[in-house]
């Protein structure tokens, strides 16, 4: 599996020189690139995710966890082709995601907790029930509005995420760290 999966939010930071390009510009010879499959029908999914993978073979395809989405996948999987189930808002999604073989699952944080549900607690048990099954499907956990969500998410054991470039650049703007590195600057500029 790649070390990271980028989005086009991060491709556009990266190549218009937004905040969080110089963290995008660090992985990427190492990652894959998420592309929405946007079809209705089983058979239109597989056949846009075939040109979608036909691209590159970093591009993985991005299929909604719907029934037709679940035929799609098996289909894609049968050819190689990396996918990624999106919208993902349930714990048991996550045995879908498992079961049929994908390898990541795309649960969106932000949204779940905008409906009045406990993202964190729900993206948890996701990530509980495909540590119980033992599954290789990753969750992508997307949605994520702070960079204190990517705490929370990595301390309960989750990994992978896409984010804005913003909160990239809030992962290196901790108040207090910026403080004491000012200090550490103005401390070592005197006994030079």
């Amino acid at each position: 599996m790649a070390e990271a999966v980028l989005d086009a939010s991060a491709l556009i930071a990266f190549l218009r020189g937004e905040p969080g390009a110089d963290q995008v510009a660090a992985v990427l010879t190492r990652s894959c690139i998420s592309a929405v499959n946007l079809a209705e029908t089983h058979s239109k999914m597989v056949e846009h995710g075939k040109a979608l993978a036909a691209i590159n073979h970093r591009v993985v395809v991005k299929v909604p966890i719907t029934r037709a989405g679940v035929a799609a996948v098996r289909r894609l999987r049968s050819l190689d082709i990396v996918t990624t189930f999106t919208a993902l808002y349930a714990s048991h999604q996550a045995v879908t995601a498992a079961v049929v073989g994908a390898e990541y699952a795309a649960p969106y944080l932000g949204r779940i907790t905008d409906s009045g549900r406990d993202g964190y607690a729900e993206i948890i048990a996701m990530q509980t029930i495909l540590n119980r099954l033992d599954s290789p499907t990753r969750l992508l956990v997307a949605s994520i509005r702070s960079a204190d969500d990517i705490g929370r998410l990595a301390q309960a054991g989750l990994d992978t995420y896409t984010f804005s470039a913003a909160v990239a650049a809030e992962l290196f703007s901790d108040r207090q760290t910026l403080e004491a590195t000012a200090v550490f600057e103005a401390a070592a500029t005197l006994t030079s």
